[in-house]
């Protein structure tokens, strides 16, 4: 008897993502846990892209009085697929009566928590940490351009402020819903 013939033809294969495998007796190392992070950071990533646009996704209105401007909590994703909250309003005043500004929001992230280390040789200058925190930034700039030639790559421009005799208006808001 012959086995039986395979309908089946593979057309296309590319190896997807590497996660560690961890068994009993294993030596656990810094690289493997960083694996670990990196991977669940990349799913992470992957179902952000997956659900939404780069750019506002909930939230974050802005609303100006007199020099007064006001940005709502909301949410984000930036170019990196990383999700940034705002998870309070923030309040601020135009550093001027004139002029046009770009608000601008952003996730940095800082190594804190000094750690000793047995080798103490690091790319940080001898330094270790133990975490890495993550700082969201809401800022202002002025325009430069009426493109958004002047927003850093990750961050995400959520809109325009113009003012004219210390009355400030959104002049443009990036939400695309």
């Amino acid at each position: 008897m012959k086995p039986p013939v395979s309908s089946r033809n593979e057309v296309c294969s590319k190896p997807g993502s590497k996660r560690p495998n961890y068994f009993a007796g294993q030596l656990l190392t810094a690289e493997g846990l960083r694996a670990e992070q990196e991977y669940f950071i990349e799913k992470l990533c992957q179902h952000n892209r997956a659900a939404f646009d780069v750019g506002i996704i909930k939230g974050l209105t802005i609303t100006c009085r007199g020099k007064h401007v006001s940005v709502k909590p909301g949410f984000a994703m930036d170019i990196a697929s990383r999700l940034v909250e705002l998870p309070m309003a923030c309040n601020f005043n135009l550093p001027s009566d004139n002029g046009t500004w770009d608000i601008i929001l952003g996730l940095v992230e800082v190594q804190v928590d000094p750690a000793p280390s047995i080798d103490n040789i690091d790319a940080n200058n001898g330094q270790n940490f133990y975490n890495i925190q993550e700082h969201i930034k809401l800022w202002i700039q002025e325009t430069i351009s009426k493109k958004e030639e002047n927003v850093p790559a990750t961050a995400i421009m959520l809109g325009r402020i113009s003012a004219k005799n210390g009355q400030c208006k959104v002049v443009k808001f990036t939400d695309k819903k």
